[in-house]
């Protein structure tokens, strides 16, 4: 009779490292979407909240970009961890834009063989019309 008692236990030891590495693919993927969500979102309330005071007369130019970004980049601070966070604001031919950056971090082992960064940039703008200046 043959000894099968060590089989299940170098089986395991194999196949093991795989799954655990497809499970965190799949984590790290869902975190992705998710952030991508965020970033979308962030960006179109940015833009909404900004159409709605950018022909305001009593507030400067500052003020309404601080407002926008503050508006923009509530959902980001509060959903997204990390430091990697950049927006911008701009008016042309009757479109309020507003576009938000987001870095992401990788969380997989051994990603920075695969890919050249150890993040991936998530960016999203959202446009308004706002009417043209008289």
């Amino acid at each position: 009779m043959v000894e099968e008692s060590g089989q299940a236990v170098l089986e395991t030891a194999i196949v093991l490292p795989v799954i655990l590495m497809f499970i965190m693919i799949g984590i790290t993927v869902s975190l992705l979407i998710y952030s991508q969500i965020i970033v979308t979102m962030s960006a179109a309330n940015g833009a909404r909240y900004g159409a709605t005071i950018w022909r305001n007369d009593e507030m400067t130019q500052s003020e309404k970009e601080s407002d926008i970004k503050a508006a923009s980049l509530k959902m980001v601070e509060e959903n997204l961890s990390g430091k990697g966070r950049r927006y911008s604001v701009s008016e042309e031919d009757g479109m309020l834009s507003v576009t938000v950056e987001y870095d992401f971090d990788i969380i997989l082992p051994f990603a920075d063989f695969v890919l050249d960064n150890e993040s991936v940039t998530i960016t999203n703008t959202a446009e308004y019309y706002i009417g043209k200046d008289e």
